[in-house]
């Protein structure tokens, strides 16, 4: 008779409890059959163990490689009455640590976040004043084809256009950590799918098509280089290039202090090349921060590479088949089609492998540190190869 998981869990016999009855030290024949006899009494048997090894968040898993295309007919009205808000939401992917997903914002929002989070957006020009977790301001503009690195803490409060443009503000969010934030989006979304029954005595949310409120519905325009830009340099060499890894060490310890605006600055074409054989690949950085690393990369044919952290992929031009292995094993591997307006999970530990891509492949990606898979690196070879750093 297979356990009461409910039961179990509420007597603290966990996956890790069970194990340990195998380390005790001095086992005897005796002393097994009473494990066994316990074991069984308790309902405990593999599938049991299975089931309570899914419930202990220690275990090595790595978030499955989820692969989701933007559409933007099945956005949720959000009204969040204690801050005065109503925005349009939109999950698109969920996974251990990874969420991205879009949103359209009214004229105004007042917002502090209490995540870090990353933005691209795709609509809107609009005016944004901030206050930072550090008691510092500013006030910038945030235009299509910016992108955004916020560290929790940070107040944001958004006017729409002074020239009253025809889009509200809209972006791609992601958020790459230790937790899962959003997850109400999925299981909303499965609700309004009809693959689960709503709350007793309720309905399931309703879908808003709100495809004409946003201004870029194609990726491949975030790659645009637009002149006259603030791009922020790294928060790690604003004491200067030479202490640079003492400021990126200190940055990376207590967080960065602000958020940082930057955009593409160079076309495809002219990428930097990063990395030798298998492992190389084009790529521009855009942010490298403690509160994420930002890279537009364009991956040829034939690239293979363990990535040791998990990062978001969205998809801007081309196409590719991808494979990925499922760590820490790697005995399973998912291959995957990908196209424009599409966004990936790309598991920490997977070896990840572009089986095919068109030239135009070009990936932005998404890690959660600037300290993670090389981002930091690769943007100090771009502030050299630029001279951005001479003068600092």
């Amino acid at each position: 008779m297979a356990g009461n998981l409910t039961n179990l869990l509420a007597e603290g016999k966990g996956y890790l409890w069970a194990l340990r009855h195998c380390q005790a030290a001095g086992l005897t024949p005796e002393t097994v059959e009473e494990i066994r006899a316990a074991m069984e009494r308790d309902g405990i048997d593999l599938p049991v163990l299975a089931a309570l090894r899914q419930l202990e968040p220690g275990i090595a898993r790595g978030p499955y490689p989820s692969v989701r295309k933007a559409d933007h007919t099945q956005y949720y009205f959000f009204p969040i009455p204690a801050f005065d808000i109503e925005v349009f939401f939109c999950a698109l992917i969920t996974e251990l640590g990874l969420e991205l997903g879009m949103e359209l914002f009214p004229d105004k929002v007042d917002w502090q976040f209490g995540h870090r989070e990353v933005q691209y957006c795709i609509g809107g020009d609009t005016k944004v004043d901030m206050v930072f977790p550090n008691n510092g301001t500013a006030t910038r503009r945030v235009r299509v084809g910016d992108v955004v690195a916020v560290p929790s803490g940070t107040n944001f409060v958004t006017h729409a256009s002074e020239a009253g443009g025809a889009f509200g503000h809209a972006h791609i969010f992601l958020t790459n950590g230790p937790q899962i934030y959003y997850d109400v989006g999925g299981l909303l979304r499965l609700q309004s799918l009809g693959m689960v029954a709503p709350p007793p005595g309720g309905g399931a949310f309703p879908f808003s098509d709100v495809t004409g409120r946003i201004e870029v519905k194609d990726w491949s325009e975030l790659l645009k280089v637009a002149e006259g830009r603030e791009r922020d340099l790294p928060t790690w060499v604003r004491n200067g290039w030479k202490n640079r890894e003492t400021m990126r060490a200190l940055d990376y310890a207590e967080g960065t202090p602000v958020a940082v605006i930057s955009s593409p600055d160079r076309a495809p074409d002219d990428f930097i090349e990063w990395g030798k054989g298998v492992t190389r690949c084009y790529v521009n950085p855009l942010v490298a921060e403690h509160t994420a690393g930002i890279t537009d990369c364009r991956f040829p044919s034939g690239y293979r590479r363990l990535h040791p952290h998990k990062e978001l992929w969205t998809i801007l031009t081309g196409r590719a088949k991808i494979r990925q292995s499922i760590p820490p094993l790697h005995s399973e591997w998912v291959d995957i089609e990908l196209a424009p307006n599409t966004a990936m999970a790309v598991a920490g530990g997977a070896h990840v492998q572009v089986l095919e891509a068109t030239k135009d492949f070009v990936v932005r990606r998404m890690s959660e540190s600037g300290a993670h898979n090389g981002h930091a690196a690769m943007m100090e070879l771009k502030l050299m190869i630029d001279n951005a750093v001479v003068n600092i």
